[in-house]
């Protein structure tokens, strides 16, 4: 991508109010929201597993949520390595 250029994501098929939010400016969702909208979607999925799946699909699905999980957790512990502690403030 060139610099110049401006990074454009497409979020109205997951974040129907996004267009609107970005053209008032406020593109960037709240961390809490952010989390809010993750445990609604992980919820979907669970439902979605236990009705449409199969057993044997289930159990690759499994392995690969745990694969993703690992790489999370390294994600996180990367993040918190990178961030220093505040000085005390008192």
């Amino acid at each position: 991508m060139r610099p110049d250029q401006t990074t454009v994501y497409n979020t109205e098929k997951v974040d129907p109010d996004a267009k609107a939010r970005s053209e008032r400016g406020h593109n960037v969702p709240s961390f809490e929201e952010f989390g809010r909208k993750l445990d609604r979607e992980i919820e979907r999925l669970r439902e979605l597993a236990e009705k449409k799946i199969s057993p044997a699909t289930r159990l690759k699905t499994a392995q690969s949520l745990r694969r993703m999980s690992e790489k999370l957790a390294k994600l996180a512990a990367d993040i918190e390595a990178k961030v220093e502690p505040k000085a005390d403030s008192r």
